[in-house]
């Protein structure tokens, strides 16, 4: 009896975990030209309408092609040369995250009264409660144009944030001073802490089925990296390779064609070093459908 409560439970469990992975993810309404969805480590197939993405899936568009993504009231149209990724939330949150990579995107957002959905780039973050704005970015600069509604954008290098209302925009690049601002009744900027990014720049503005592919098998091999374990110490807490001295293991970064460059990774002293890298993935490409 204690068995058959068991698997009641895990089955429950299972289909409550479907249902909300289902709830979470985006149906493809509409595909104009050549576009793509990849997972990590996975080839990337042709995007077709119906097609459902779902968190850690890429969507990339190619030059003149448009995607139209919906999520309940939620509408994502994707502009051409974009590549986007449904970042991952906790269990059962109704959280939507967006990594945005390169290219641009449109948002319609259903209004809620908590901040519930966001846009992270590598340059800033835009989070929202509801409304309609735009999100551009190129490999080195970002920005956010709002049609309606109100916005928070924050700039990752210098900490820089300001509440973006209906006609007004923002925009950043690195080295340039922080978060610049205009539009109707220019909006204040509040200085913040610098926050580290983790989503990592395109590095190019042409995307293409082989560069998400090889952007997506970096990604892929930068992950599988980061689990293992550290090798840097054998058991007698000593530098070097267990029972061996002085061989020094290291895997060399280079450039890889989604444009962005991997990390040089050298062991030295008998350490494993892994290169790590950027990974390419995902752009939004605005556009109004």
């Amino acid at each position: 009896m204690n068995i058959f409560k068991k698997l009641l439970v895990a089955l429950a469990l299972l289909l409550a975990t479907s249902q909300a992975v289902l709830a979470s993810a985006w149906t493809v309404e509409r595909v104009t030209g050549r576009a793509w969805i990849t997972g990590s480590g996975t080839e990337p197939i042709a995007l077709k309408p119906r097609m459902t993405v779902t968190s850690g899936q890429t969507v990339a568009t190619a030059d003149r092609a448009r995607v139209l993504l919906v999520q309940d009231k939620n509408r994502m149209a994707l502009g051409p040369n974009t590549v986007i990724s449904v970042g991952p939330t906790s269990f059962f949150s109704r959280k939507v995250r967006i990594e945005q990579q390169v290219g641009s995107i449109e948002v319609d957002v259903e209004k809620r009264r908590a901040p519930y959905f966001s846009v992270e780039t590598p340059f800033l973050a835009a989070v929202v409660k509801g409304t309609r704005f735009t999100v551009t970015v190129s490999p080195s600069r970002a920005s956010v144009n709002v049609d309606r509604g109100l916005v928070q954008v924050s700039d990752f290098t210098s900490g820089d944030h300001a509440d973006l209302g209906p006609g007004q925009r923002a925009k950043t690049r690195p080295g340039t001073g922080g978060l610049s601002v205009a539009g109707v009744d220019r909006p204040v900027v509040e200085k913040g802490k610098p926050a580290e990014a983790t989503v990592k720049a395109f590095g190019t503005r042409k995307v293409s089925v082989e560069s998400l592919g090889a952007a997506s098998d970096e990604k892929a091999s930068a992950e599988a990296d980061s689990g293992k374990p550290d090798k840097s110490k054998n058991s007698n807490g000593k530098s070097g390779n267990a029972g061996n001295g002085g061989g020094n293991s290291g895997n060399g970064g280079g450039n890889s064609g989604a444009g962005g460059n991997s990390g040089n990774g050298g062991g030295g002293g008998g350490n494993s070093g892994h290169g790590g890298g950027n990974s390419g993935g995902h752009g939004h490409g605005g556009g109004r459908h």
